[in-house]
């Protein structure tokens, strides 16, 4: 399988890179482990990889890229070239959950193409938190849980697609799953539990005036806050709730 990838730290022409990586994107969609690529074989993929990732190039070009990543990223042998701190700042930073972790402004304007590779971005950093303890403590601390609190408050935006809405939140779901530590900052710092309950409230209002059912899409994003909501609140009392937590909780 390394075959397919060879070539790929010698081409200089973005065509061609990507017709490399789009024959093995394809030719291994539904394969999980790679033991035909050796540890320092994938250590070179990797790093041409962040070299691409790192650089200017298309949206095409960046997405084939994060889907080679993601589909080397389901094998956890030699899983750790894939975890640097380097690769993982890029990939946050075409996930866009850098620019949110820094607040500046109020949102960004998401061009054609872009939703590709923030989704591509999204799906390898959930697959990196769920096989790497490593991934799951630098991305408690990289700004990345920082970063998805920040975008729960332009999901009105129609920019923000389904589908950054759902890996937003399923890494979420996964970062408090596995990281115990998060869950108070979520909650107290990021006012989290505020803002998980508002995009509840955002699929229920169009049913709730009218007699259209949730959509599968909605039922599926909602699943996922409830499960975030149950991670962040399994140890909380109302005694222990602020005024705006327990107003949110409709406690009678």
């Amino acid at each position: 399988m390394a075959a397919d990838l060879v070539g790929l730290a010698e081409s200089t022409s973005e065509e061609d890179v990507c017709k490399i990586l789009k024959c093995f994107n394809e030719k291994n969609s539904q394969i999980f482990v790679f033991p035909g690529i050796g540890s320092a074989e994938k250590q070179k993929i990797a790093l041409t990889l962040l070299k691409r990732l790192d650089n200017k190039g298309s949206s095409r070009c960046y997405a084939l890229c994060l889907e080679t990543v993601r589909i080397l990223s389901r094998d956890k042998n030699g899983l750790d070239v894939l975890t640097t701190e380097d690769l993982l700042k890029v990939i946050v930073r075409h996930a866009q959950l850098e620019y949110y972790a820094q607040e500046l402004g109020e949102g960004v304007t998401i061009q054609n193409g872009e939703s590709n590779v923030i989704v591509e971005a999204q799906k390898c950093l959930c697959n990196l938190i769920f096989n790497s303890s490593s991934v799951q403590r630098i991305c408690c601390r990289n700004g990345c849980v920082e970063g998805i609190i920040q975008r729960l408050k332009t999901y009105q935006d129609p920019d923000v697609t389904y589908e950054i809405k759902y890996f937003d939140m399923r890494m979420l779901f996964l970062l408090t799953a596995l990281c115990a530590d998060i869950r108070p900052k979520i909650r107290h710092e990021l006012h989290g539990l505020s803002y998980l309950i508002e995009v509840l409230d955002l699929p229920l209002r169009g049913p709730e005036q009218s007699d259209a059912r949730l959509s599968d899409k909605d039922v599926d994003l909602i699943n996922e806050v409830l499960k975030i909501l149950f991670n962040i609140t399994i140890t909380v009392g109302k005694n222990n709730m602020d005024e705006e937590e327990e107003a949110h909780f409709f406690i009678t």
